[in-house]
């Protein structure tokens, strides 16, 4: 009796191993596969990095990554950081990093540590809101409101003309100066210089504006640079195997960065003793290669002083996209060597394609004539 109680407990335990063995296998399994996937996409999100970083719009590939949405990178490494925190966590500190490199790098993200570890800028005080009002659609009296809320002393506007009399009436107390689709306004006298009309597209890629603030008189550019966009419509599986659509995107990027240059030479010339804002909309990001080579030299407001990432358009809705949710920082507040700068910030109302940029900037004292750097320096 004892002898077959036994030998009955023996076979229904028998199969208890092979369960067993067979949980390793598959967690195994999933771990392998975890961990190859893990280490691809990391090296995905390097690749793409590098290429932004060090190519940028120098080569049609790169740029098309640099004007594609990036939020949508983290959301495999974000299954891949659930999964190794359940089947293998040493490999969750892999995915970490690859989450890092997309939030930080990838997507943007500003920190103003120089604005914290600088001395604080004494000077007179300039409060600047400029955007692209793309004709004052869809609702322009929200935009209006949030710039309202802002209390600038100056304000430029993009693709506005045609306005309506809403600017009229809230700006009735304010100097302006309009030309072609730009507008801009002053607490202070102003007057229209010049325009700027470059040969790469045959317009107006910038007018040139004099404010006379109380201590002296300032140089203010209004910028609008021809979109990336149109460059890549034309790419697709036909135009792709042909060569056409590269040949045609690389074209357009060398007109871009033509009208680029042209338009920095045009405000180069133009009074370069007196101290100069140049805003407006550049199409193009910061790390944009038709941007650097034309800007790159200027302090951005925003790199210095703003906080998070910046993104200014799109953000009317799209097919492919979600409503309000823009991913291109593409409009931007830069500023002279005699320019401090003390906030910048982005506006969150949808009145219209883009967020307004403000800025905060300081005019510094213009140094004494007749006074060597070293000797300044020693002045109270």
């Amino acid at each position: 009796m004892s002898t077959q109680r036994y030998t009955l407990q023996k076979q229904n335990s028998a199969p208890a191993p092979m369960s067993v063995a067979r949980g390793s296998v598959r967690e195994i399994s999933s771990t392998k596969w975890i961990k190859r996937i893990s280490i691809a996409y990391f090296s995905l999100m390097l690749c793409i990095w590098f290429l932004i970083s060090m190519y940028s719009e120098d080569w049609w590939v790169s740029a098309i990554f640099l004007y594609l949405p990036r939020l949508p990178y983290l959301i495999p490494a974000m299954i891949l950081a659930g999964f190794s925190l359940f089947f293998c966590r040493k490999w969750a500190i892999l995915n970490l990093a690859t989450l890092g490199i997309i939030l930080f790098p990838l997507m943007g993200f500003s920190i103003p540590t120089e604005k914290y570890f600088s001395e604080p800028i004494e000077g007179n005080k300039l409060r600047i809101v400029s955007c692209n009002v793309q004709r004052y659609q869809p609702r322009f009296s929200e935009v209006l409101q949030e710039i309202a809320w802002a209390k600038p002393d100056i304000v430029a506007l993009q693709e506005a003309p045609d306005k309506p009399p809403m600017v009229d009436q809230y700006f009735r107390d304010w100097y302006t100066v309009e030309f072609d689709e730009y507008w801009v306004g002053s607490k202070y006298p102003l007057k229209l210089v010049t325009t700027c009309k470059t040969a790469a597209f045959d317009r107006i890629s910038a007018i040139a504006v004099e404010v006379s603030l109380p201590e002296e008189k300032i140089m203010l550019f209004n910028v609008h640079q021809t979109t990336a966009r149109v460059g890549m419509t034309e790419l697709n599986v036909g135009s792709l195997l042909s060569g056409e659509g590269q040949s045609f995107l690389e074209n357009y990027i060398y007109l871009r960065s033509d009208e680029a240059m042209a338009t920095r030479e045009f405000i180069q010339g133009l009074k370069p003793d007196a101290p100069r804002i140049i805003l407006g909309d550049f199409n193009a990001p910061s790390n944009s290669s038709v941007y650097q080579n034309a800007w790159g030299d200027l302090q951005n407001s925003f790199n210095i002083a703003g906080w998070g990432y910046g993104y200014t358009s799109p953000v009317k809705k799209h097919r492919l996209w979600l409503d309000h949710t823009p991913w291109l920082k593409i409009d931007h507040i830069l500023a002279g060597n005699r320019w401090g700068i003390n906030e910048a910030s982005v506006g969150n109302t949808n009145g219209s394609d883009h967020h307004f940029v403000s800025a905060e900037l300081v005019l510094k004292k213009r140094p004494e004539k007749g006074l060597n750097p070293y000797t300044q320096l020693l002045q109270p």
